[in-house]
């Protein structure tokens, strides 16, 4: 059996926890067997000398994504200036073969804080030693070529949670009481770098103002809203918000309901995409949320600023499909605006339909060959 030292977010996020999955999944298909993977956390591991000789000694590769990995957090302390904490000099003392798998450029619209100096030698330098080297999307390659890097061998790959299983989910909604199902997913954390200032003020009138449009179209629609937090208690700080303005009787927590879903776990990422499987349309902040939606084949409405949401929906043709602080904002939080943007993509959705799903089974089929790239270099080793 293989055995692969998986560096990634390993962390509370089920965005990443599904992605991992699906690549763990969709690697063992292709090799036929079990691969056995050891997960290793981008946010804590620090790559001594001593972790190293442990990789060299234990593993027979390491798979390095994907996710938003390049990420400078000051808090991390890491010396790469992005998730991967080794010192440049020492990527050569690692003798496994390295695969870089569909990382993502994963800096907020209003974060100031720049990547420090090393951040494109360091990433320049794995990309050379790496056996294969790919992005999740073509504006992290223009990103990593904006600082740089040549980018000839790197490969645009999707994000691995747009093709994650799923397993049916039987909500405890009512749904005979309900024409649609609204599924909406708020990123609660880092608000002063996902808002314009003053950004305590400016999300909560985005927040108010997309509740209170949420309200009108549940009324017009005879719909309900189901809330999907991927980060428990972070992304339900607005919760209470939306239950007070659109009414208790018609909006549902995910984690209310199924508790047994969450902290995400390997056996429970699966019946997250199921839960976005039964909804109709998808309001989603976090940049997994408009992944798993289109995966799913849902029409779905990027909300925030983060630049991810944009990257996924300038690769699929839906730039339309985005709404920014700044939309709201400028619209003076319109109710009429909001509710004539969902409405609009709504009722577009069906016409790009086709356009979408067959724009999905390229992606897969690029997915499909990195994955047998990756396998055939495990297999040969």
């Amino acid at each position: 059996m293989k055995t692969i030292w998986h560096h990634g977010a390993w962390n509370r996020n089920f965005g990443d926890w599904v992605l991992y999955d699906s690549i763990h999944y969709h690697l063992n298909q292709h090799a036929g067997h079990p691969l056995y993977f050891v997960p290793v956390d981008s946010q804590k591991a620090v790559y001594s000398d001593d972790l190293i000789a442990r990789l060299n000694s234990e593993a027979d590769a390491l798979i390095i994504g994907g996710g938003g990995l390049l990420f400078h957090r000051p808090e991390d302390s890491s010396i790469s200036g992005w998730q991967f904490n080794i010192p440049i000099e020492k990527i050569e003392d690692i003798h496994v073969p390295i695969i870089v798998y569909g990382i993502g450029y994963n800096r907020f619209f209003y974060d100031e804080t720049p990547f420090p100096p090393i951040f494109a030698d360091h990433v320049h330098a794995l990309q050379k030693k790496s056996t294969l080297f790919s992005v999740r999307n073509t504006g992290t390659l223009n990103q990593l070529k904006s600082h740089g890097l040549p980018i000839d061998d790197i490969s645009v790959v999707p994000d691995a949670g747009v093709f994650a299983p799923k397993q049916t989910l039987s909500l405890p909604i009512d749904r005979g009481k309900y024409d649609r199902m609204i599924g909406v997913n708020i990123a609660g954390d880092r608000p002063h770098h996902r808002f314009p200032m003053p950004s305590a003020q400016t999300e909560k009138q985005c927040m108010h103002a997309l509740a209170t449009s949420l309200n009108r179209l549940c009324d017009d629609w005879n719909a309900c809203v189901l809330l999907l937090p991927h980060i428990d208690d972070i992304d339900e700080r607005f919760d209470s918000l939306f239950s007070d303005i659109i009414g208790h009787h018609r909006t549902f927590s995910l984690k209310s309901l199924c508790t047994h879903i969450y902290p995400p776990s390997p056996i429970t990422t699966r019946l997250l995409m199921g839960a976005y499987n039964e909804c109709d349309i998808i309001i989603g902040g976090r940049g997994h949320s408009g992944l798993i939606a289109y995966g799913c084949h849902k029409p779905f409405i990027a909300f925030g600023s983060h630049l991810k949401n944009s990257y996924l929906l300038e690769d699929i043709h839906m730039s339309q499909a985005a709404l920014t602080p700044d939309m709201i904002l400028s619209q003076c939080h319109s109710q009429d605006y909001l509710i004539h943007m969902i409405l609009q993509l709504y009722a577009n959705y069906s016409k790009k339909e086709v356009q979408l799903k067959a724009k999905y089974n390229q992606d897969f089929q690029v997915f499909d060959q990195f994955n047998q790239m990756v396998v055939t270099q495990l297999l040969e080793l």
